[in-house]
């Protein structure tokens, strides 16, 4: 006779559609699954599927009774589309400020949080700007209403951050997400690197029992919602993100000083309907991605757009969105002039006219003379031999000591001038 196995989760995705969520009663102080099958909804306090049995976390968990990590408590029907969004979007008017076509961004964010496993790619949402901005209110409104926010900043444990990352499958919203040049080798990065595109776990060094090297898998995809002071020094990284940054960060009368006391229980009214709205979308919203979406757009903003536009229902709405990656795209050619591969590139172009042979070291000295004060780091030929092999993925070579730009790479080059908007 075998014994069923048994799992605890706070959901579950099955081949066949089926679906288990997790509900957290925070004034009972207990959980419980809603389970969909084949249409059909059902709340248990165990769920059993293909043989095995499926057990909630604890109410006691840490995460859980600490709201670290927020759920829904019931399912609500939420009506309608157009109604489910205009309710996001007054209770987001009464506790921030969000500028207009941001604003519609960030409705159809939160939607896309709650079918985001449905995709392959997910842009992230990032407020960015000195203290006082209101970047926490920012993710206090919008990730109490994503699907199961894990509330981090950057000063937490990375190792606590893969670990829940992987176990609640959720939406990570990460305050004070600033790290020392964006390096790709910290373990923030890494999160935020990979957690784009799905399939691509962190790799952490592991043995089992018996010895053997079994490295643990850590699954970081899904949506996440950010708040830095700057932006990354990254360009890919940075490339990752749908921002607002105030141009003059004014709060309106009506925002209150501290969240009311009702901030809590509305949202979580809302988490409630966004549940009803998950189990009805999560099976064809992906059908609804448009491989011809924008074609003047370069690849990058259609992969950060596509996911958003497939759970815009409403034509005006749509229209309004891909209006606004056509500005967004406008916006990362900018930014991309202000990076170190663009100066780096100024300068080799200049170079190309006046010299037979381009060293590296020239280049980094007269990147420095006219570069410096735009960086927070000195512009040494090392950190211009990285950005020429990694980032700009250029050919270099060492002769009698000395390193140089490999000779015959004007393709590459003028690819490289329009990308980064060099004339």
């Amino acid at each position: 006779m075998t014994t069923k196995q048994k799992t605890h989760t706070t959901g579950e995705v099955f081949d066949d559609g089926s679906i288990i969520e997790l509900l957290y009663d925070p004034i009972k102080g207990a959980t419980r699954f809603v389970f969909q099958s084949n249409k059909k909804r059902k709340i248990l306090n165990e769920a059993r599927f293909n043989g095995r049995s499926y057990k909630p976390y604890s109410a006691s968990n840490h995460l859980i009774k600490n709201k670290a990590v927020l759920f829904p408590s019931d399912i609500i029907d939420y009506g309608s589309y157009d109604l489910l969004v205009t309710e996001i979007r007054q209770f987001l008017d009464r506790f921030i400020v969000l500028e207009s076509s941001f604003a519609e961004m960030t409705v159809h964010y939160i939607l896309l949080s709650w079918v985001s496993n449905a995709f392959q790619q997910v842009p992230y949402l990032r407020k960015y700007g000195d203290f006082g901005t209101g970047k926490t209110r920012f993710l206090s409104a919008i990730g109490s209403l994503c699907y199961k926010p894990i509330f981090a900043s950057g000063a937490s444990s990375t190792a606590a951050l893969f670990h829940t990352l992987d176990t609640f499958r959720g939406t990570l919203v990460l305050d004070e997400a600033d790290f020392r040049y964006s390096d790709e080798k910290h373990d923030l990065a890494k999160i935020l690197n990979n957690g784009f595109t799905k399939g691509y776990p962190v790799l952490r060094c592991a043995f089992n029992k018996k010895k053997e090297f079994d490295p643990i898998a850590y699954q970081v995809y899904g949506c996440k919602l950010v708040a830095a002071r700057k932006p990354f020094t990254d360009a890919a990284l940075e490339s990752r993100f749908i921002s607002e940054e105030p141009d003059c960060f004014h709060i309106p009368d009506h925002i209150p000083a501290e969240l009311p006391k009702e901030f809590e229980l509305e949202a979580q009214i809302l988490r409630n309907k966004l549940l009803a709205y998950r189990l009805d979308k999560l099976s064809s919203v992906g059908d609804q991605v448009d491989s011809t979406l924008g074609q003047k757009l370069e690849p990058r903003i259609r992969q950060l757009f596509a996911p958003l536009l497939a759970v815009t229902e409403n034509e005006s709405a749509k229209t309004r969105v891909l209006t606004s990656a056509e500005e967004y795209s406008v916006q990362l050619k900018s930014y991309r002039t202000q990076t170190i591969e663009s100066h780096v590139l100024e300068v080799i172009k200049e170079l190309e006219e006046c010299a037979e042979h381009i060293a590296i070291g020239e280049i980094a000295k007269l990147t420095e003379a006219r570069f410096s004060e735009q960086h927070e780091r000195r512009i040494t030929a090392r950190w211009v031999g990285y950005v020429l092999s990694k980032s700009l993925r250029l050919k270099t070579l060492k002769k009698g000591g000395i390193f140089y730009l490999v000779e015959n790479q004007s393709k590459a080059l003028k690819q490289l001038y329009l990308r980064y908007g060099i004339v």
